[in-house]
């Protein structure tokens, strides 16, 4: 009976290497099938050109302005407006003078809107220029055009009583006052232009004897453009 016992723990022992092997052969089949069966991949890219517009404004005085005079103005050489005075060649108390000035996209540039800053009184300093300064109210109409259809409007009938066709952005005020609307600059299907038609008026009550003879003061007018 020992020895019965003897030959079963043999078997068992034998039975068990065997096992042994089998699993161990299968672990290392196991590792070295995830190791084949590993996916096939590929990948795919894209690429592109990236460049920028520009934006600009060019502007032309005159009334009305010549369509081949629209250019760059900077601070150091702003575009001459001259005015028109109701009466005489100088401003007196109830008396206004007129002027315009015309804004459009530059070539090439990317649309975008323009607004009327807050004028800069400039030019000769002298107690009868800061009187006239301070006693000087302004207007401003806007007529909008394009370079195919140009408005035709002078500004002295844009500021007639009774006239119509125009946007009011400012009317009647101290030089020291912006513009409180913008306006929109398109390049197609043409080019949009805006026509700025100023009126400063020394106004009748309200001014003294301060502001006469005053001579050699300038009032800059900003354009602001914006996309």
């Amino acid at each position: 009976m020992g020895r019965h016992a003897a030959q079963r723990r043999s078997r068992t022992s034998q039975w068990l290497v065997r096992l042994r092997a089998v699993l161990a052969g299968g672990l290392v089949l196991g590792v070295g099938t995830t190791a084949t069966l590993a996916a096939w991949n590929d990948s795919e890219y894209a690429t592109t050109s990236v460049t920028s517009g520009s934006f600009g404004i060019v502007g032309a005085p005159g009334d009305p302005a010549a369509a081949n005079a629209f250019t760059d103005h900077p601070l150091a050489t702003p575009g001459a407006m001259t005015l028109a005075y109701t009466a005489g060649t100088a401003l007196a108390p109830g008396q206004s003078g007129i002027s315009r000035y015309s804004i459009r996209l530059a070539t090439g540039s990317v649309p975008g809107t323009v607004t009327l800053q807050a004028p800069v009184v400039g030019g000769t300093v002298s107690a009868a220029n800061t009187a006239l300064a301070a006693q000087l109210r302004y207007s401003v109409r806007v007529v909008s055009g394009t370079v195919a259809a140009p408005a035709t409007p002078t500004c002295s009938s844009v500021f007639a009583q009774g006239a119509t066709g125009f946007v009011s952005v400012v009317e009647d005020q101290p030089l020291t006052t912006a513009a409180t609307v913008s306006q929109t600059l398109v390049q197609t299907p043409s080019p949009t232009i805006q026509h700025y038609c100023v009126r400063l008026t020394l106004p009748s009550i309200g001014s003294t004897n301060d502001s006469q003879n005053a001579s050699g003061m300038t009032v800059l007018f900003p354009f602001l453009g914006s996309t």
